[in-house]
């Protein structure tokens, strides 16, 4: 009689949970609460009076109510930007994380309708910050670039149009031009790359962080 009511039990259980498959494989039993847009919130069945979870959308493969029925909520029409192979790299605004691309319009969409509070006060500064590493990336490479290919040139025509000209002295000056304006050119691509990297690990963290619902 026992093992009869404990099977019963076991199948209430199983029956009365929803479960959610995520894309990973990984499978969460819980109380669905709301499905919008963008994310999922529910909390834990084996916590019902614990934290309200939050997973996108995005990264559900389907779920499975407690009913029996199943839903494919798979983002069919998840934002991918294309890259333009005649752009060049610092005017691309996709990242890529953790097998999808999401691009900086998403993100601030995303940011605009999490919950009022502290954690979407988080997430809006490290957007603000994720945008700054993006101008700092266009700066560095533009005074880098501009500034590196005008020092030789100004550098060639002072010497070529001055009065006196000592040519072993003007190649000198030409070549030393050159080289300070390569410097400076790499100095411009280093600064990119390092903008460019700080502005990527941003954008995890704030991936990071929505998906986690903190």
């Amino acid at each position: 009689m026992k093992k009869v009511i404990v099977l019963l039990l076991i199948s209430f259980v199983s029956y009365a949970q929803d479960t959610i498959f995520k894309l990973n494989k990984e499978a969460i039993a819980a109380k669905i609460l709301e499905i919008n847009d963008l994310n999922i919130k529910f909390k834990k069945f084996s916590n019902l009076d614990g934290p309200l979870y939050s997973e996108l959308k995005s990264e559900i493969h389907y779920i499975k109510y407690q009913n029996g029925s199943v839903d494919s909520v798979t983002r069919k029409n998840t934002v991918v930007a294309s890259v333009n192979p005649s752009s060049s790299p610092s005017s691309s605004s996709v990242v890529i994380y953790k097998g999808r691309r999401y691009i900086d319009d998403e993100i601030n969409m995303m940011i605009s309708t999490y919950p009022n509070g502290e954690g979407k006060s988080v997430l809006q500064k490290k957007f603000t910050s994720m945008i700054e590493y993006k101008q700092r990336q266009h700066l560095s490479i533009g005074l880098g670039y501009g500034i590196g290919f005008a020092v030789p040139i100004v550098v060639t025509f002072g010497t070529l149009t001055s009065n006196n000209i000592n040519y072993d002295n003007a190649v000198n000056t030409i070549v030393a031009g050159a080289l300070i304006g390569a410097a400076i050119r790499i100095a411009g691509n280093v600064g990119f790359f390092i903008n460019k990297n700080k502005r990527a690990y941003e954008k995890q963290l704030i991936i990071d962080l929505l998906s986690q619902g903190k």
